[in-house]
């Protein structure tokens, strides 16, 4: 079945319009003022708190989908393993906004 035209159109547009979203959220939430005492501390907006939480919960989820709802004859570890590398590196951020760093 031959799809139309449009479709792929439609796609990256939408794809677009949600990073532009995104982005746009981050980097307001980026310029907010801080209070006079919080001035001089380095530390990430709250954004990528919920960008790491969401990255996890993501590639977390599709790790365990991969190999139990959707296990198949090609399933192999190396199919896991790209996304729980993704998942660790959610972490990683999770880990760095509660450290303060």
């Amino acid at each position: 079945m031959q799809q139309n035209w449009w479709v792929p159109i439609v796609q990256w547009t939408l794809w677009g319009v949600a990073m532009s979203v995104v982005m746009g959220w981050m980097a307001r939430n980026r310029m907010k003022p801080r209070p006079e005492q919080l001035a001089n501390d380095l530390r990430h907006p709250v954004s990528t708190l919920v960008l790491g939480l969401v990255g996890f919960v993501f590639f977390a989820g599709v790790a365990v989908v991969s190999d139990t709802v959707g296990k198949n004859k090609t399933t192999s570890i190396w199919t896991t393993l790209p996304f729980l590398f993704f998942a660790l590196m959610s972490l990683a951020m999770i880990a760095s906004e509660l450290a303060g760093c």
